[in-house]
């Protein structure tokens, strides 16, 4: 009797080790001393580890808080590391009454001191927009994973995945240097495991694996320009932070893709009604700077530039690159362009063939080259470049003025016409009586 109590005894410290034997990753993986915030939250992940305990024993690190997930796979430890602290490695002890003691040793490495010294960009820089999947495809073996639910790679379906990688940007950095950018903004270098429209990296399936060749991000969509309302990435914080705090510029231009069945590219003006919440001077600024664009186009002899009502872009998303920069008074300009490097070709629309005020040069159907819309880029890049330097004065004193109004309108009480006051006014104009 006592040998199968001993035994029964046993089985149930296996079983109990085979439910916390294994802690399977701590994120981040490893830390360093010496850094200005003391404090760092770990994320442990591991079958059922949020009901255990975890403590610590070295000099210089305390548990400030412990907090399970949602998950009873899930626990977050937020430390503290006192100045001072020397670098080693440590265990994090996790206990749970009737089970054994699981350890996991943490490294703790010095902090290389240049990094303090390190530049980051500025107004002095000229940042290059790259989304990895569409840039380079210098490696080829990472194509396929076995573990990725999207297996193919489709150069011709635009949504598909084309195969570019980190190693095709680094390959390409002197061909960036060549063309002038210093800096490069890539799409989150993060997992993005979907089944389609995988490619650009805002929908992240896992935020903490790194060695993953493409992205997605849950709580922003497919884009590289939804997020400035919420700032979630930190991409997008680094890039608000240029833009609003440290920076300011008077004219932001977002280049995006794809334009409008039947025209080669949409820009300002964009469709009414336009959002009447801005000042008034970021919408006649957005006509400005419009029609210097498609006035280049048009002498050039480049067609398919459509405006206003030829295209569903409008001024009322308020979380995008561009948009959110109109609470800034900022002028936020985006153009959507056809063209990859897969030879298209311009759809027969008929009611875009008669020139009209939204597309006052209409393009006609033909097969459409990469070369052709990186001309058009170009050629509208120097259109805004040509109209602030013509106009720095007005931008930059209207940008001041912008900013003098909406103080003004802050330090009183300030009501904004809606549609729905409207609405009341005109019911209430219909119950007058008419005066003669």
């Amino acid at each position: 009797m006592l040998k199968s109590k001993w035994m029964i005894s046993g089985l149930l410290s296996l079983w109990a080790m085979g439910l916390f034997a294994q802690i399977e990753r701590i994120e981040p993986s490893n830390w360093w001393v010496g850094m200005k915030n003391p404090e760092l939250q770990l994320l442990v992940h591991g079958p059922n580890i949020g009901s255990t305990t975890p403590s610590i024993s070295y000099p210089g690190v305390s548990i400030k808080a412990i907090k399970p997930g949602d998950s009873k796979n899930y626990l977050f430890i937020s430390l503290l590391i006192a100045p001072g602290t020397k670098p080693g490695k440590f265990n994090i002890n996790f206990r749970k009454t009737g089970t054994p003691v699981i350890s996991y040793q943490y490294p703790l490495l010095p902090r290389n001191k240049a990094a303090q010294n390190q530049m980051g960009f500025s107004s002095k820089d000229v940042i290059y927009l790259v989304t990895p999947d569409r840039f380079v495809n210098a490696d080829p073996s990472n194509d396929q994973s076995d573990t990725l639910r999207e297996k193919t790679i489709n150069r011709k379906e635009d949504y598909a995945r084309h195969g570019g990688d980190i190693r095709g940007i680094i390959n390409s950095l002197d061909y960036l240097a060549d063309m002038g950018f210093t800096a490069i903004w890539p799409t989150p270098l993060l997992e993005n495991n979907m089944p389609r429209w995988s490619y650009h990296g805002y929908a992240i399936t896992d935020y903490y694996k790194r060695t993953v060749p493409r992205l997605y991000e849950k709580y922003i969509g497919h884009d590289n320009n939804r997020d400035f309302f919420m700032n979630n990435m930190s991409e997008s914080k680094n890039i608000s932070r240029q833009l609003y705090v440290e920076w300011l510029p008077q004219i932001l231009y977002n280049h995006h893709q794809t334009g409008p069945p039947g025209s080669v590219v949409a820009g300002p003006p964009y469709r009414d009604p336009f959002n009447y919440v801005y000042d008034p001077i970021v919408v006649t600024s957005l006509d400005a700077v419009g029609a210097a664009m498609i006035n280049r186009l048009n002498a050039e002899g480049k067609p398919g530039y459509t405006q206003r009502n030829g295209s569903v872009f409008s001024t009322w998303w308020n979380g995008g690159l561009r948009t959110t920069a109109y609470f800034h008074n900022v002028v936020g300009i985006l153009t959507e362009i056809i063209g990859s490097p897969t030879p298209a070709s311009v759809p027969l629309v008929p009611d875009r063939l008669l020139p009209n005020a939204a597309t006052p040069f209409p393009v006609v159907p033909q097969k459409w080259l990469y070369q052709q819309s990186i001309d058009y880029s170009v050629s509208l890049n120097y259109a805004v470049l040509d109209h602030a330097a013509r106009n720095s004065e007005h931008l930059l004193y209207n940008i001041y003025l912008m900013g003098k109004n909406s103080i003004e309108r802050g330090s009183r009480d300030n009501w904004t016409l809606s549609p729905s006051l409207i609405d009341s006014v005109s019911s209430a104009a219909k119950k007058e009586p008419t005066r003669s």
